[in-house]
This record gives structure tokens, C-alpha cells and sequence, in this order.
């Protein structure tokens, strides 16, 4: 499934996702995920080569129906984001697409369902999920992020390896989140940036999760923060992180 797929825990005070389309498969999780990173690299090229078509995304589940086994987002063919829920079965797997907003009437009007159902022909609607059914969190941050990706250069996962590379991805993940903030609230940027702490995934954790306790608003266009910091720095062979790790 990937490296980006843990769940989040969130507070409360986060509104939940308005209710999503219903469907139903023949084909397994795996299946149909390459059929919407298909569908999602039709509409556009990745930024980087190592940028994924889809993210895997922080959530909560409220709903006493079974919880999806892999929660991932994705933007539309007009950049609009998505959240997509899937649910293995023994029958017929099941999926969920929520874009924003509220109202079903939104729900009639999404092209990548018709788009994914040319690359899957099991592909059926079969209802609506309940609003309020999931909520969005903060993306996590994966176990061995930071050995995973001086790994895919070829780099040792030595002590002093590890901790260049969590310094530069807590400098990255600090950065993006203030690329928001700044936009709004210059000060609050500086107090971000001030409450920085030691280099780690604790740290790297902690700036998603305070990033998005600044304004939930951030939380769709904040889920693919780990995916794309990875697949930046791997697109930069000249970046000082590579040039300061020995092998």
C-alpha cells in the first residue's frame, strides 16, 4: 500500500466530510488504486517524478458502519480535491468519494467517476455515504520517512545520516506550513517558526499537527506534505541534504 497509509487521531472541533459517493467494485484495493492513479495522471504530469498520483490521508471515523481499510486524497481534473475511501470485501470491494462542501447534490457532478469506470467496468454507483460519516487530520508523518528516503539515493541509515536528513525535513515541512500561514498572518507565521523544536519525526509530527490546529481550512491541501517533500528532495540532486550524507 505504500509507506504513507497510518491513522491520525483529531480533535473534535474539526467539521467532517459532507456525505461522498457510493460504489461498488469486483476489483481489490490494490486494483482499483491503479486505476485512479490512471485516472488522476490523465488530467495532469507530476510535478516531480517521484510525486504519487494520490496521498494517503489522516482521518477519523465516525460512522457505525465498518471504517474504510485505506483512506487516500487526490485532486480532480480541475484540481478540486477528493477523499477516497476503500473497503475490502470478500464480495464486492467498496468505495467512497467525498469531494468539499456540503449537500449531495454535489455528488452528480464528479467526471472521475465516469473516468474510473472506463478503466473499471465492475464499477457501479450504489448510494451515498452519511455526512459527518468521516472526518479529516493531519497527515501522519510514516515510521522510517526519513530512512526511506536517503535509502532511495543509496545513502546508509547511520545515526548521523538520519538525523541530517530529519533536519532537513523538518526545515521543509516548516516552510511549507508557513507559505500558508504568512499569506495571512505574518506574526503567526513568526511564532510558528519560533516554537520550532530539536530535529525528529516527533518534531516533524508536531508541525503538521499544529499546522492544522492553526486553521482546519488547510486540512485538504496540507495531506500531501510528506508524499511531496519526499519526492522534492529526490528530484534534487544538488540539494545540500545529499552533498552533507556519506555513504
Amino acid at each position: 500500500m505504500g509507506i504513507f497509509t497510518r491513522k491520525r487521531t483529531q480533535a473534535p472541533s474539526v467539521p467532517p466530510m459532507g456525505s461522498g459517493r457510493r460504489l461498488a467494485t469486483d476489483q481489490p484495493i490494490e486494483a482499483s488504486l491503479a486505476s485512479l492513479e490512471e485516472v488522476v495522471w490523465s488530467y495532469r504530469e507530476p510535478q516531480y517524478p517521484e510525486m504519487p498520483a494520490y496521498f494517503h490521508a489522516g482521518w477519523t471515523w465516525s460512522s457505525p458502519d465498518k471504517p474504510p481499510d485505506v483512506v487516500v486524497c487526490c485532486f480532480d481534473h480541475e484540481d478540486d480535491f477528493l477523499l477516497v475511501t476503500l473497503w475490502d470485501a470478500p464480495d464486492r470491494p467498496g468505495i467512497g468519494i467525498f469531494p468539499l462542501g456540503g449537500g449531495d447534490d454535489r455528488l452528480q457532478g464528479m467526471p472521475v467517476i465516469g473516468h474510473w469506470k472506463q478503466r473499471d467496468r465492475s464499477l457501479t454507483s450504489v448510494g451515498t455515504i452519511p455526512h459527518g460519516s468521516i472526518t479529516l487530520a493531519a497527515p501522519a508523518v510514516p515510521d522510517g520517512y526519513a530512512e526511506e528516503l536517503i535509502g532511495s539515493k543509496g545513502f546508509s541509515p547511520t545515526e548521523r545520516n538520519v538525523m541530517t536528513a530529519w533536519s532537513v525535513i523538518c526545515e521543509q515541512f516548516a516552510l511549507k506550513a508557513v507559505q500558508f500561514i504568512s499569506s495571512r498572518d505574518a506574526r503567526a507565521a513568526d511564532r510558528f517558526i519560533d516554537a520550532c523544536g530539536p530535529s525528529g519525526p516527533a518534531e516533524a509530527q508536531r508541525i503538521l499537527d499544529e499546522f492544522a490546529a492553526w486553521d482546519p481550512a488547510v486540512l485538504p491541501y496540507m495531506q500531501d506534505i510528506p508524499p511531496r517533500i519526499r519526492a522534492l528532495l529526490l528530484s534534487m540532486d544538488d540539494a545540500t541534504l545529499w552533498q552533507e550524507l556519506t555513504r
